[in-house]
C-alpha cells in the first residue's frame, strides 16, 4: 500500500520503501516501521556524505599532485635528456661526418699452463 500518513505507517507497516533516483537501484527498502526507516535512511545518507567527502579529498589530492608535477615523470624526462646527451656526445666522438670509428675488441683467451692453472 502507498501512504503518506506517518502514524499509520508507524503502527501498521512492516516494510518501508522509498522511490528516488538518489538511491543506486532507485529504491531504498527497510524492514520495520517508519521509525526504523527514518533511522536507516539517516545512516545511509550519512554514509553517502562520508563517501562523497572522501572522494572529494582524493580528487583534491590528485589535483595538487598533478599541479606539482609528478616526480616519476620528471625522473623519466631527466633520463631521456641524459640519453640524448650521451647520444650527442657519442655522435661528436664519431667524427665530423658522422661516420663511426671502428671499435676493436680484444679478448684474452684463457689457457691452462703447465701447472694446470689458468693464466
Amino acid at each position: 500500500m502507498v501512504s503518506h500518513d506517518r502514524y499509520f505507517l508507524e503502527s501498521v507497516a512492516t516494510e518501508m520503501a522509498e522511490l528516488s533516483r538518489a538511491y543506486p537501484d532507485g529504491l531504498f527498502r527497510v524492514h520495520g516501521n517508519y521509525s526504523a526507516f527514518l533511522e536507516k535512511k539517516s545512516q545511509y545518507l550519512e554514509a553517502q556524505a562520508k563517501r562523497q567527502e572522501a572522494l572529494e579529498n582524493r580528487v583534491r589530492i590528485e589535483l595538487e599532485w598533478l599541479r606539482r608535477g609528478p616526480k616519476a615523470r620528471a625522473t623519466k624526462a631527466k633520463r631521456a635528456s641524459a640519453r640524448r646527451t650521451r647520444r650527442s656526445e657519442n655522435w661528436r666522438r664519431s667524427g665530423p661526418e658522422g661516420a663511426s670509428k671502428p671499435r676493436i675488441s680484444i679478448s684474452r683467451r684463457r689457457t691452462a699452463g703447465p701447472s694446470g692453472s689458468f693464466n
